[in-house]
């Protein structure tokens, strides 16, 4: 069936959100069985997806849909029937539901079992889950959902949900209709990452710009029509000078409040991109869930902060390290419920997630109340493993120790999980925040539990930079990483063993000439007026420039295509007459220790 390409993306779009509903209603199922409006929400969100799927002509997500929900109405007359076996069951079809949209326009098979599956769950016997795997889907490989299992399965129960999702298979297509099916599959998923749905007060707010932009265009049109040529011409000396100091002044006048709009304008568009962090955060409980339940762990999961706003371009990003992140707070950080006995604490764990916000900038901490993080652990660990030498470890401070855990190939976990161990995942993390001249906070105590402290840009594309003449141009730093801009002549500089050093809060700090820096060449200029400093794991660093120029708020286009090539480099900004290279501190000051 050929479907309109804007009804078809928000079929998607809204089945996702059916679905991430239910799956929180039987999250919530899986602790409180008796929470009628949970059961409700169930109903209502299968209801709608079966409805919808159904007049799109999706016959198999319709046909799943109303099992789940013949199945959902015995449960209304009969709570007990809702056991944590039969939840569990339940999240496989919400898997298997999840699975079917995104294949779309291709069909994914329904299990061939599937009325003896939900006619046992509907007479309450249990039906325990074992790893479930799918198959290819148009000629690409599904990620595989992680192993979920039940502390009292039995063999034969697994057998059963065994043969239920072995059967499960992609209709056969022809090699041409796979490959037209693949095509209009990536067609989708560009479409639904360019989708985004707009509040009507956005639009109208920019409708009424138009209006006001509308009306000063012809005011400035007046302005010109009346200083042209052939008007001054009729004038004398002296009347021109009167009318260039009339007009110029209500020209200015005009000018100002101009400008004024024009930046609400840029705020209003800038805003329209943003979305709420709900669309990352929502899909962590079941995640956590499945972590908790596959480890055999017991975790009270809590969030905050979801409300949020971010720019659209980061969701997945934030995704992804969210994943890692919560991965290893269940995995690595929680203990399990006979350790957490014998040490005094709660047999069930805590993890958080909260998000909140400071200026132009959003804060994601991920947090846990178990074993914490060993300093001296990771040390030994990195010295056997060769990634810093026993000298290298003794000069190192706490801070710079706890960050060897986002070194590629680092782990502190003897053993492997499907969840960790392999020494990948926290460097994607590190990585992503320096994409935003950002570090990733650790705070940590052994015993007590860890939190990871996670900083973005509210807008990607507009920063606040701080501009500076050096190494015979005009560079920019994000200000987020600045500390504070000093005079040079007022400083007290010394040598010590053969390095420059600056006095700064009670303490020596290394002071590097933005050349060295850069790693020019050529001759390092005498004339330094500033010296801006910069922070970096609880350790300062003063970078010697010719002058700074100012901070501003700008809008920096992407350099997606050089980053790999140039990673100091963080984007351009765009001033009236050329371009400025915005670089990462960071990774300048990195790659500078390594020299």
């Amino acid at each position: 069936m050929q479907h309109n390409d804007e009804i078809f993306n928000l079929f998607i779009l809204e089945a996702q959100d059916n679905l991430n509903k239910v799956e929180n209603a039987l999250l919530e199922l899986e602790n409180n069985p008796k929470d009628k409006e949970a059961v409700a929400e169930v109903k209502r969100e299968i209801h709608t997806l079966k409805g919808a799927s159904r007049m799109m002509g999706f016959k198999n997500i319709s046909t799943m849909a109303h099992s789940i929900e013949s199945l959902f109405e015995k449960i209304e007359g009969n709570i007990e029937l809702l056991k944590k076996s039969t939840v569990s069951a339940l999240f496989f079809c919400i898997d298997w539901l999840y699975k079917a949209v995104e294949t779309l326009p291709g069909v994914l098979e329904l299990p061939a079992d599937l009325e003896e599956f939900f006619d046992n769950l509907s007479r309450g016997i249990e039906i325990s889950v074992g790893k479930f795997s799918s198959e290819k889907v148009s000629e690409e490989k599904a990620e595989q959902m992680p192993s979920k299992k039940s502390a009292h399965e039995s063999q034969e129960s697994e057998k059963q949900l065994s043969a239920l999702v072995e059967n499960e298979s992609l209709r056969e297509n022809t090699k041409e209709e796979k490959q037209q099916n693949l095509k209009e599959k990536q067609t989708v998923k560009q479409a639904k990452t360019d989708y985004l749905t707009l509040r009507f007060d956005k639009i109208k707010a920019l409708l009424n710009y138009s209006n006001i932009f509308t009306n000063y265009i012809g005011r400035f049109r007046y302005y010109v029509d009346r200083l042209s040529k052939e008007e001054l011409e009729r004038l004398s000396k002296e009347e021109i000078l009167n009318v260039m100091e009339q007009w110029g002044s209500q020209i200015a006048y005009d000018l100002r409040f101009y400008e004024l709009y024009a930046k609400q304008f840029q705020d209003q568009v800038s805003s329209m991109i943003l979305v709420p962090l709900a669309l990352v955060f929502d899909s962590m409980p079941r995640l956590v869930r499945d972590v908790a339940v596959s480890t055999g762990k017991e975790v009270d999961f809590v969030m905050s902060g979801k409300e949020i706003e971010i720019d659209k371009q980061l969701v997945d990003l934030i995704q992804q390290s969210l994943i890692h992140l919560l991965r290893n707070a269940v995995d690595h950080g929680i203990e399990s419920p006979e350790e957490r006995r014998k040490k005094g604490k709660n047999p069930k764990g805590k993890v958080g997630l909260k998000a909140y916000t400071q200026l132009d900038r959003v804060f994601i901490e991920i947090s846990d109340d178990g074993q914490g993080l060993s300093a001296e652990k990771i040390k030994a660990k990195a010295i056997a493993k060769g990634l810093i030498s026993a000298e290298q470890a003794e000069m190192m401070n706490k801070e710079e120790i706890l960050h060897l855990i986002f070194k590629p190939g680092f782990s502190t976990k003897d053993e492997v999980s499907d969840f960790s161990g392999r020494g990948v995942g926290l460097d994607v993390v590190a990585e992503t925040a320096r994409r935003f001249n950002s570090e990733v906070g650790i705070q940590t105590e052994e015993g007590k539990g860890t939190t990871f402290i996670l900083s973005f840009p509210i807008n990607s594309s507009v920063i606040s930079v701080t501009m500076f003449e050096g190494a015979g141009d005009i560079y920019a730093f994000p200000s987020l990483n600045i500390d504070q801009v000093l005079f040079y002549a007022e400083q007290r500089i010394n040598t010590i063993e053969k390095e420059r050093m600056l006095e700064y809060k009670h303490s020596w700090i290394p002071l590097i000439n933005v050349e060295n820096l850069l790693g020019h060449q050529g001759e390092v200029s005498e004339r330094k007026e500033n010296i801006i400093v910069v922070s970096i794991q609880n350790r300062y660093y003063g970078i010697a420039v010719n002058r700074v120029l100012g901070e501003n708020s700008v809008v920096i286009k992407s350099v997606s295509g050089l980053s790999h090539k140039i990673p100091m480099l963080s984007g351009v900004l765009s001033l009236s007459r050329r371009d400025v290279m915005v670089l990462n501190a960071l990774d300048l000051i990195t790659r500078y220790r390594e020299r």
